[in-house]
């Protein structure tokens, strides 16, 4: 799928299920995650200790923890874990 379909196929199925995944919840994000709208949302809706589990290249991992550092305060703790593959 390239790019310009992906675009297209994310904006006329904005009400219906999601075309790649069937789900209507969960629907698929086309292109690079916005790491500070997710963070916000997961700090909105919970408490506690939030896990937060990478495998990738080090600069993924390496915002992922920033991230958690930066969203974690008195109420919610954005606790981060690597995993590596050899």
């Amino acid at each position: 799928m390239n790019h310009q379909m992906a675009v297209s196929l994310q904006h006329r199925h904005d009400d219906t299920l999601d075309p790649v995944t069937g789900l209507e919840r969960w629907r698929t994000n086309y292109g690079r995650p916005v790491w500070d709208n997710i963070f916000s949302k997961v700090a909105l809706e919970n408490r506690g200790e939030i896990g937060v589990f990478a495998c990738g290249p080090k600069p993924l991992t390496n915002q992922l923890k920033g991230l958690c550092a930066q969203y974690s305060d008195d109420h919610r703790l954005f606790k981060f874990h690597k995993e590596n593959f050899d």
